[in-house]
């Protein structure tokens, strides 16, 4: 079953703006090997990321919780095909891990910085 949010009215981005945090960006993949090869690599940016085959484009994000997770809503396009993808993204205090929730389809991904 898919996990519904909803944004708090008056509620705002981390940076009061819509933008990926800095230690958010650059490039992840699912371990270290993978960093070698474009078709694993996720590139995190200001507004947005890009993998291999689908892109989303940061439409929201504010902070959950702790200082090291937010929760972000990408338009995503890929494949022919556009919809909206709400993610849960925590980032390791060392900020060379990133793990990442899709929360309309439990489960986690954990990535290393390249």
């Amino acid at each position: 079953m898919a996990q519904v949010l909803s944004w708090s009215p008056g509620s705002s981005s981390i940076l009061e703006v819509e933008q990926i945090p800095p230690a958010y960006r650059g490039v992840w993949a699912p371990n270290k090997e993978a960093c070698a090869d474009p078709v694993w690599q996720i590139r995190m940016m200001p507004h947005g990321y890009d993998t291999y085959d689908v892109g989303g484009r940061l439409k929201r994000i504010t902070q959950e919780g702790s200082e090291r997770t937010v929760l972000a809503l990408f338009e995503m396009e890929g494949e022919a095909t556009i919809w909206d993808a709400f993610f849960k993204m925590r980032i390791s205090e060392d900020g060379n891990s990133l793990t990442v929730e899709d929360l309309s389809d439990p489960g986690e991904i954990d990535y290393v910085r390249c």
